[in-house]
């Protein structure tokens, strides 16, 4: 018996395979690792594939792909999901499965890393648990209010004077406050510029962002659910308080962003609804061993996603694995012009300031470039500045050739990141593609 997902898996494209990849990099050694001579052994079941691959005068790295929910792991501990490894096991397993041993069963050291995983995804943080971070996150929330309001005391012209350590340590104090997006911001902050002549732009819009998070803490215990949800989520907590409203959908795959928070990283699938026409973002954490769901772009994922409760409900997680279906052609209703897309964004950011990025579905749009900076623009004259230096806009400019064609990216409000675009036959994650700048 053949698994669904595993049959739709051998029907996704080269470049869906590779578009799975975090960078060129993996793409590359990915790539060069796709044989049957660079593997010690490989084997599949109808659930699971996996492969030992040679690290030198050590154990073999260990790695699986399992079939259900897409998720992969290999114990190379790399941070990079998919890792070189998973990747290279996942093309020559679509390239050439007749290489693959079946077995009834996974070997041992399978069946053990399935085995921490389920013990690792069981283990639930105890209501004392929660509530001694909460303590913490608010203790810290209130001393970085009186950071804050020192820093502004003393005024922007001290701060070209001030050490990394100035900023590195209010970093680490979020570390142990349980805020690690809020340290984060404070390590970015850290590396701007001050030679640059926009620095204190750059500067006091993220005091503006930290000064209205801190301001919220302060007002908790007044603020509805779905607020204290979206202050959770802002400084780095992956929240699992749900709403009631479960959805069921055919969802389209439509690109991938990874996002670092404490040194780790933390992949982002993006989705978007066919029937009910809104967008969905599968949110992970990258830790040792633990395995991370990957799902091509283009792909169409039948499952019921269960959102976590927020002012405008966007991360949500799958309520058991989904169904892979083979890509379609369609696009999405998305937003009809660039006008609706800020329109909806304007809406989504009213309810939650601190929501960012956001993702826009643009099914009729091209590149213009006026004059040094480029620009999307649709067919009724509205246009959306580009993230700026864009790697890829010769690329999008190729494909379109003067023409209107659907895009996704996400905006931050100032500029649109493009990920992936509808070419004649499939979706094109556009970061697999190299050689213009």
């Amino acid at each position: 018996m053949i698994n669904g997902n595993f049959a739709q898996i051998l029907q996704w494209t080269e470049a869906q395979r590779l578009g799975l990849a975090p960078d060129t990099f993996t793409i590359r050694a990915g790539r060069g690792s796709a044989s049957p001579e660079k593997w010690h052994s490989v084997g599949r079941s109808t659930d699971v594939a996996w492969g030992l691959f040679p690290n030198r005068d050590k154990p073999p790295f260990q790695s699986s792909i399992q079939f259900d929910d897409m998720t992969m792991a290999c114990s190379c501990n790399s941070q990079k999901s998919p890792c070189r490894h998973t990747l290279a096991l996942l093309l020559l397993l679509a390239e050439s499965p007749d290489v693959f041993d079946m077995a009834v069963s996974p070997p041992p050291w399978l069946t053990a890393q399935q085995k921490r995983q389920q013990q690792q995804t069981q283990r639930r943080q105890s209501a004392a648990d929660d509530t001694a971070k909460m303590k913490l996150l608010h203790s810290g929330m209130k001393e970085l209010d009186l950071w804050l309001r020192d820093l502004i005391r003393h005024g922007l012209a001290d701060l070209p004077g001030r050490s990394k350590l100035y900023w590195t340590q209010m970093a680490d104090r979020m570390i142990d406050a349980e805020a690690p997006a809020i340290a984060q911001t404070l390590r970015d902050m850290a590396a701007i510029p001050v030679k640059q002549a926009d620095w204190p732009d750059r500067i006091l819009r993220q005091l503006g962002r930290l000064f209205l998070i801190v301001q919220g803490f302060n007002q908790w215990n007044h603020l509805p659910p779905e607020t204290q949800t979206d202050l959770q989520t802002a400084v780095g907590r992956l929240p699992t308080r749900f709403d009631n409203r479960p959805i069921n959908d055919s969802w389209l795959v439509l690109g991938r962003t990874v996002t670092t928070i404490n040194k780790r990283l933390r992949p982002t699938t993006w989705l978007w609804g066919q029937k009910h026409n809104r967008p969905a973002r599968l949110v992970q954490e990258i830790r040792s061993w633990q395995p991370v769901s990957q799902y091509a772009t283009g792909a169409q994922l039948n499952g019921t996603l269960q959102f976590i409760c927020s002012s405008f409900p966007l991360t949500a997680t799958f309520q058991v694995s989904p169904d892979i279906q083979p890509a379609t052609q369609s696009v999405p209703d998305g937003h009809t012009t660039i006008n609706a897309a800020m329109h909806t964004y304007a809406q989504a950011k009213a309810g939650n300031p601190w929501l960012e990025p956001f993702p826009f579905l643009l099914p009729q749009v091209k590149p213009h470039q006026p004059a040094q900076s480029w620009q999307l623009i649709d067919p009724s004259g509205f246009v959306l500045p580009l993230k700026q230096p864009l790697l890829h806009h010769w690329h999008l400019a190729a494909l379109s050739n003067g023409r209107f064609l659907p895009i996704f990216g996400t905006w931050d409000g100032s500029a649109f990141t493009p990920l992936s675009v509808q070419t004649d036959s499939d979706w094109l994650d556009l970061h697999i593609l190299r050689g213009v700048k």
